[in-house]
């Protein structure tokens, strides 16, 4: 049920943020805008995975933390870091999107 939920929970997130991310293009410009988006994406998840290792092996090996101790850790710190990163969407004002067709 929690995997159902999350999974739910990433493609609502993925298609608001594709929908008002294209939301001010003009028809013409939709592909490669889309493209860009699809783009921007895949190197935030891969600064994301590489960010996460570098907060493991910073926890093992400078602090000498314990494995399951370091990994904990490393989901909390990015846990936080992923709520803090979607404070920026309170931005949007309630006419954001009213250009979509």
């Amino acid at each position: 049920p929690f995997l159902t939920f999350l999974g739910a929970c990433n493609s609502l997130q993925f298609s608001t943020m594709n929908t008002i991310s294209i939301a001010l293009l003009r028809p013409s410009q939709t592909s490669s805008g889309n493209s860009l988006l699809s783009v921007n994406q895949q190197l935030a998840i891969s600064f994301g995975i590489a960010f996460g290792a570098a907060v493991l092996n910073l926890l093992r090996e400078r602090f000498e933390l314990d494995t399951l101790v370091a990994f904990q850790t490393t989901y909390w710190i990015l846990g936080i870091l992923t709520i803090l990163s979607g404070l920026y969407f309170l931005r949007l004002k309630p006419e954001d999107g009213r250009g979509l067709y």
